[in-house]
């Protein structure tokens, strides 16, 4: 399927299918208390229905990538959707927390959706037109993690926990039809055995190209997952903030993300991939090291720290839009694989980062620490970005209309 734009209907099943993932991890976030509660445990044993998701999630993307490329992207969405309605409604009935916790993990298939999407968008337009798609696409989603955790907070209070993963019921219900009826029937069936199906994932795996774009996103994505598990103790300890203060400085970095995917929809076809890549990493260094010398020189304050989060932000939308549609055209065979991969080792590394992060932080939180952790992380992306620049070819396809053949930048 190659067209020049994607047709609103189908925009709307792709956005929601970015994120639905993200809703299904933070909406209910607001309610961990009550759940704690109610199933008489701990509140450690309830936040393994956040932590153990992302850990179950990761497995999935590796794993449901070349299930889908093999099968047929559409018909292992709808199968997905229609385990994670099951796994929503089975977590709405759960009484024992053992049973929550396994209809929950069950929820994770749903994150197929988000690399199946990028994928119908990699086949609809050229790797730069389809960057610009998925910044457009990446505006809509960036309001997910702004708006679900007050969404589920409200209708917490209203009806209960329950009322979240009915909502989540009612949302698989509306984007399985939806999918059925919009999503393309593409890449289906292309292996005739397993066995060339695990060949072609191995030489994706060994890909030198395909390295270089994962290890820019574990780059940006982790330092985004460091930022959010870390700062609330930073906030509360050190610069005194309140709760609600908390959520509006964690709420920047989407802040950020969003004008950032907005400017990578109007110049990638401009600039070009790796241009955008670059720019948008080296932004995002910028910014956070400006916090950390303020935070350094003794600027103790939130601005301090939050403006070099906003900045994080901005170079994180600038970039992954590219990163997501060049890891997908290294192989454009296996663009499903390709964004699963790409995507469970963000998650994994992400939870390493998030895990050191935490315990640097639990011994010394400070912003000044904290914005040393992200800049270390933002600046090693970075290093790798110019690195690909300067030594990898782009992948076929990957020029700008405006690069000759023989200058890849």
């Amino acid at each position: 399927m190659r067209m020049s734009l994607i047709k609103p209907s189908l925009f709307l099943a792709l956005m929601l299918m970015m994120a639905v993932h993200i809703l299904s991890l933070n909406m209910f976030l607001p309610s961990l208390g009550e759940m704690a509660n109610e199933f008489e445990v701990d509140y450690t044993s309830m936040a393994f229905a956040v932590s153990g998701y992302l850990i179950f999630s990761a497995v999935l993307l590796i794993s449901l990538g070349p299930l889908a490329d093999g099968l047929g992207r559409r018909v292992v969405l709808l199968y997905c959707l229609g385990i994670f309605i099951f796994a929503s409604i089975g977590c709405a009935l759960a009484t024992h927390y053992t049973v929550f916790i396994i209809f929950r993990f069950l929820q994770a298939v749903v994150v197929v959706a988000t690399v199946i999407a990028r994928a119908v968008v990699s086949e609809s337009a050229p790797p730069e037109q389809a960057a610009s798609l998925l910044g457009s696409l990446g505006m809509g989603m960036s309001l997910a993690p702004i708006f679900g955790p007050i969404f589920g907070g409200y209708i917490g209070e209203m009806a209960g926990w329950r009322a979240s993963f009915w909502a989540f019921t009612l949302l698989g219900l509306g984007l399985w039809m939806l999918s059925w009826f919009v999503v393309p029937k593409t890449a289906s069936a292309r292996y005739e055995n397993a066995g060339k199906i695990v060949r072609e994932y191995g030489a994706l795996m060994l890909n030198r190209q395909f390295w270089d774009y994962a290890l820019i996103m574990i780059g940006a994505i982790g330092g985004f997952f460091v930022f959010i598990s870390c700062v609330p103790l930073v906030a509360s300890v050190e610069l005194q903030l309140s709760q609600s203060q908390t959520g509006i400085g964690i709420g920047s970095i989407t802040l950020g993300f969003f004008v950032g995917n907005f400017i990578s929809s109007k110049l990638t076809r401009h600039f070009g991939l790796n241009r955008m890549i670059v720019f948008g990493r080296g932004l995002a260094t910028l910014g956070i090291f400006t916090s950390f010398i303020l935070l350094f020189l003794g600027w103790v304050e939130p601005w301090g720290l939050f403006f070099g989060v906003v900045m994080m932000g901005l170079g994180n939308g600038i970039t992954l839009p590219s990163t997501n549609a060049a890891v997908m055209a290294v192989n454009a065979k296996l663009a499903t694989s390709a964004s699963g991969l790409s995507s469970g080792l963000v998650m994994f590394f992400a939870a390493i980062f998030t895990a050191l992060a935490g315990a640097i932080i639990q011994a010394y939180p400070q912003a000044v620490v904290l914005a040393g952790i992200l800049g270390g992380i933002t600046f090693a992306s970075f290093l790798v970005a110019i690195s690909l620049r300067r030594k990898t070819p782009l992948p076929n396809g990957l020029m700008s209309s405006q690069q000759q053949p023989n200058h890849p930048e």
